[in-house]
């Protein structure tokens, strides 16, 4: 009896079967949307990544460093937080801060600036907005007038073929941003895209999550999975990163 035998036999006597199960093994492992983005892509690696709505640079950093050599274009409208995000770039070489906003369509509109400028929104918050989030976060203390542009023509301006990553965490405004991108999502230019979803009404026309998922599905993207969900006491879900990739990436599957 080799070790093998050994080992089901032993399993046996305690009520448990030993089975091999079929290989490869999936490779998303649903705990960091940056990681698994990473395996997703595999060999293709990124070459382009879009950083929407980059607020003082949290993302980027983590971006530029999971994935070296990538050009990471991180697009951040609020004057404040732009200055910020600025000075954040200049020790990351392979990062350009870009100060316009995407979003459906080309012009100018008014942003809503917050209390904490995470929270700012091209879309006011609601009137409920305060019964999830302390006036402290959402609180609205002004508003500034920013540029919009689409991700089509920026991508049409810089030459750009395809995007290999998406990041857009843009308070509601991430319908707005990937109608924008039409042309290079039908196109199947887009590989990845992770996207901030709320589950309560924070701002005033927001998207639900079933309209980003059909949204994204009707041009070939596959749901991956919820990361970073953020809970209330009550156990209500808030808001989570929804990741996203292409058919071209994640293949049609396989059973097992």
């Amino acid at each position: 009896m080799n070790w093998k035998e050994h080992i089901n036999a032993g399993l046996a006597r305690l009520g448990y079967n030993l089975v091999r199960l079929p290989r490869p093994w999936p490779q998303v492992q649903g705990r960091d949307w940056v990681a698994d983005a990473r395996r997703i892509l595999g060999e293709r690696k990124a070459g382009v990544i879009f950083d929407v709505g980059a607020n003082t640079g949290q993302t980027c950093v983590r971006l530029a460093a999971a994935f070296p050599g990538a050009k990471v274009f991180s697009f951040e409208p609020f004057p404040g937080s732009f200055a910020t995000l600025e000075a954040e770039c200049r020790r990351l070489p392979g990062v350009e801060p870009v100060n316009v906003a995407l979003g459906e369509q080309a012009g100018e509109l008014e942003m809503f600036a917050n209390a904490n400028s995470e929270t700012n929104s091209i879309l006011p918050a609601t009137s409920a907005a305060e019964a999830w989030l302390p006036s402290s976060m959402i609180g609205r203390v002004g508003s500034v007038k920013i540029a919009v542009q689409t991700a089509d023509a920026f991508c049409d301006e810089r030459g750009l073929a395809r995007i290999d990553l998406m990041k857009i965490d843009t308070q509601g405004y991430e319908l707005h941003v990937l109608r924008g991108a039409q042309r290079m999502l039908a196109q199947r230019k887009v590989s990845v895209i992770n996207l901030e979803v709320q589950f309560v009404d924070f701002y005033e026309g927001q998207p639900a999550f079933t309209q980003l998922f059909e949204h994204l599905a009707a041009i070939g993207m596959t749901f991956v999975g919820l990361y970073s969900a953020a809970y209330s006491s009550q156990n209500r879900l808030l808001w989570a990163d929804a990741l996203f990739a292409s058919e071209e990436v994640v293949g049609k599957g396989s059973s097992y």
